[in-house]
């Protein structure tokens, strides 16, 4: 069973049934073309001869049937039935008579494979012609011969038995010769290196039995060899290598143990020194959360007061057909301030955006307040460029900054509404804060002038005071550059001032405070995400639609 095994995985066994299978199907490939070859040519001989031998008796059997002479047409059949290949024949005159006829009775005619080979071969008729009295050519009857399909079949085989036979003699024997010289100049050196291989100590596989190759010391097999014992020294050469490097393994490992022992008890020593610091540290964070509720504490306390210095939302109740007023700080306290009055039967409203925000706005908010107050109140000043003229001046004042020697240098930009109910007239004057008109969805914008209030390092601002006739419905908005100066899309990009102005135009017909709700969504739906740069101030106002509404105001105040 072994030896069975080991006959199957042979090479040679291998070679041998693959060389062979090659050759004879080469063999039967060449056979197969011989074979069609001779069918042709055997089909075409098969025709000639029965073409010659009717011509060679289309005489005698013309003149039997010219003469209807049944005893010599009987004649002719008897002596064409003398063929093997020929199975039946039959002279027949020019009335379709059969003069002649007989057949040659077999047992065996062949199998379908002879019919399907030479079964269109199998009836041949020509046309018997005889000169009359007269001499003229003339149809006197027709001979018919039918051969055997079955004689043919055979004799075609008998002609290919000899060829097939020695073709496929000559591909074993070829299959053989193959199969000796690769076994001889091939398989057994690479045998001999092969057993030499398998003997080879593992350990020591510089050593092993390179095999003598004879003549194959200079051809591919002997080039193998070579290759094998450079491999197999290369491999002493690690295992050696793998050898020293255990060694220096081992003592780098008891280097490393002790390494590792001495800085454990590092660790362990700093680990206690770190739990100390961070003992300390949360100490330190328990005293600095303590201090920032205090100063968070202390800056809500700072929001209730700037809230207190703002004015009353509702000042202007039964002055306007609507104010509604959005002030949110960047944090809890900020730099924009806003005051809304009526004096004299005028409608003030005054939005300043402060410098800085959180603490320092909130405390410069103040100064605006105070300096406000004294404006509108003592100095009782109603145009809105003397408005802005003098706030620059006091805040200078205050805030000492109308010396050259002063280290701060604070101030803010504004802008002032004047609204005179008597001829419906709005008064502007701005200094860096617009005011923007709504007109039925068309919103235009006037711009303040360039610069800024109370710095000491800008020059005194110039403002322009800019009258609007006030149509029913007419709404008008005072901003803060906080309201458009968000970022958002991508690229991050400002919002600006256009789009603010598009946005109050398409939420167009809304009252003021849901035209409000609805900037402050499309503000937050642009920065998605981002956080808010600055504080936010939008006052929006419409004043009264009729003069009616203008007769029954209460009487200006002193």
């Amino acid at each position: 069973m072994a030896g069975g095994t080991r006959r199957n995985r042979s090479l040679v066994a291998k070679l041998a049934v693959a060389t062979l299978l090659a050759a004879l199907a080469l063999s039967l490939l060449s056979s197969a073309y011989v074979i069609a070859s001779d069918w042709h040519a055997f089909r075409a001989e098969t025709g000639e001869q029965i073409d010659r031998l009717q011509r060679l008796v289309e005489p005698p059997a013309a003149e039997a049937a010219f003469q209807l002479s049944a005893a010599q047409a009987d004649s002719l059949v008897q002596g064409l039935l003398v063929f093997d290949e020929i199975r039946r024949v039959e002279i027949l005159d020019d009335f379709g008579n059969t003069l002649a006829e007989d057949a040659q009775e077999r047992t065996q005619t062949g199998g379908e494979w002879a019919h399907w080979l030479f079964g269109d071969l199998q009836t041949h008729e020509r046309e018997l012609r005889h000169p009359d009295t007269r001499g003229n050519i003339q149809g006197v009857g027709v001979l018919r011969v039918e051969l055997d399909p079955g004689v043919l079949g055979r004799a075609f085989v008998n002609r290919l038995q000899t060829g097939v036979v020695t073709s496929v003699t000559q591909a074993v024997i070829v299959s053989l010769v193959v199969v000796v010289l690769f076994y001889l100049l091939m398989l057994r050196p690479m045998l001999k290196i092969s057993r030499a291989v398998a003997d080879t100590d593992p350990e020591q596989p510089a050593h092993w039995p390179m095999p003598r190759l004879g003549h194959h010391e200079n051809d591919e097999l002997g080039a193998l060899g070579r290759s094998l014992d450079r491999l197999l020294r290369a491999f002493q050469a690690g295992l050696d290598a793998r050898d020293g490097a255990r060694g220096e393994l081992k003592a780098l490992n008891a280097d490393l143990e002790r390494r590792v022992e001495e800085r454990t008890r590092q660790l362990e020593a700093e680990k206690s020194e770190t739990e100390r610091a961070l003992a300390k540290v949360d100490e330190a964070n328990r005293e600095l959360e303590r201090s920032n509720r205090l100063v968070v504490e202390s800056i809500r306390y700072a929001r209730r007061i700037q809230t207190a210095m703002l004015p009353d939302k509702h000042a202007l109740d039964g002055h306007m057909d609507e104010v509604q007023i959005y002030w949110e700080p960047l944090h809890l306290v900020g730099g924009d301030y806003f005051w809304v009055e009526a004096i004299d039967g005028h409608s003030i409203l005054v939005v300043a955006d402060c410098t800085g925000h959180g603490v320092p706005g909130a405390f410069i908010t103040l100064v605006v307040a105070s300096a406000l107050d004294r404006i509108l109140h003592e100095h009782r000043l109603l145009e809105p460029s003397a408005i802005l003229r003098e706030m620059d001046r006091l805040v200078r004042s205050r805030l000492r900054q109308d010396g050259y020697d002063s280290d701060s240098d604070d101030g803010l930009e504004a802008a002032v509404c004047v609204y005179r109910p008597e001829d419906r007239k709005l008064a502007f004057a701005g200094v860096g804060l617009p005011l923007m008109i709504d007109r039925d969805g068309e919103v235009e914008e006037i711009r303040g002038v360039r610069g800024g209030l109370g710095y000491r390092s800008l020059e005194p601002a110039q403002p322009v005071d800019h009258e609007v006739d006030v149509e029913p419905g007419t709404e008008f908005f005072l901003i803060t550059d906080g309201v458009h100066d968000h970022v958002g899309g991508e690229p991050p990009r400002l919002f600006g001032r256009r789009r603010l102005r598009q946005v109050l135009s398409d939420k167009s017909g809304r009252d003021l405070s849901a035209k409000i709700d609805a900037v402050v969504r499309v503000l937050e739906d642009y920065r998605d995400g981002e956080p808010r740069r600055d504080d936010m101030t939008l006052v929006a106002f419409r004043p009264l639609s009729s003069r009616a509404g203008n007769e029954a105001l209460p009487p200006p105040s002193d």
